[in-house]
């Protein structure tokens, strides 16, 4: 599956348990189509102790989300959806603007001249 976030991105979790929590893309998994996002989607694995006299321990670390539930948030922190283009014979990820809320002021700017 592609897509076009990377590792080092900030993403805003758009749907899950942690809905409207952003956070730093940590790994990515592309065959599966899955990141993982630093401190979100925690899951604990107990483990045993090794030798006798040690004591086991509870270990937290981050599971992956579904890219699907995941937007790019831009340099004003508004998340946006997002693509890829071929720019100069190269790929870069496009994010795109806020078009609809546009519309909609146009339409009520024509509304308000009636």
């Amino acid at each position: 599956m592609k897509f076009a976030v990377k590792t080092g991105d900030t993403v805003k979790i758009i749907s899950g348990k942690e809905r409207g929590k952003t956070g730093k893309v940590v790994q990515t998994f592309p065959k599966l189509g899955r990141i993982v996002v630093e401190g979100m989607n925690t899951s604990k694995r107990h483990l045993r102790a090794r030798r006798s006299g040690e004591k086991g321990q509870v270990v937290e670390f981050s599971m992956p989300v579904h890219a699907s539930n995941v937007m790019i948030v831009g340099e004003d922190g508004k998340a946006r959806r997002h693509s890829q283009r071929h720019l100069q014979g190269k790929k870069q990820a496009v994010k795109h603007t806020d078009a609809p809320a546009k519309q909609k002021d146009a339409k009520a700017d024509v509304a308000s001249k009636k």
